[in-house]
């Protein structure tokens, strides 16, 4: 898996995020990366932020939105998938269920695709933090 963030985690002392994690759950169980077409499965992203200022940002209830796309390889994309939620006072790591989105069975052609998953703020300047997987099968 790649990941990263903007400000990269450990670059700057003063805050920085990055992607942890990326764990797609099928009826088959936990990073299960070949599925058939016709199963219905849930892709979720843990996150960090990290830095003096991390702890004091969280607690500002800031909304981040976590999108999920489907790069076909060879194959057409499918449709990507968000959720919006917000952070908590004293939270700096966020993943599952906070980050869950199910992907409904039939709604991605058979086909192999990477997975990316990117969290992002608004704001100025903005934050962001990626994770990818490098394939994912449907049969």
């Amino acid at each position: 898996m790649s990941h990263g963030g903007n400000p990269e985690a450990g670059t700057n002392s003063f805050i920085g995020i990055d992607g942890t994690a990326l764990t797609i759950t099928s009826p088959n169980g936990p990073d299960t990366w070949v599925i058939p077409v016709s199963d219905a499965f849930t892709v979720s992203m843990t996150w960090e932020l990290t830095g003096i200022f991390a702890a004091w940002l969280a607690g500002l209830g800031l909304t981040y939105t976590v999108t999920y796309t489907f790069a076909g390889v060879g194959n057409a994309n499918g449709t990507p998938l968000s959720v919006v939620r917000t952070t908590v006072a004293g939270q700096t790591t966020y993943g599952a269920p906070d980050t869950t989105v199910t992907v409904p069975a039939n709604s991605l052609p058979v086909g192999t695709y990477e997975v990316l998953a990117r969290v992002t703020f608004g704001g100025n300047p903005p934050m962001s933090a990626y994770i990818e997987i490098p394939v994912l099968d449907i049969y």
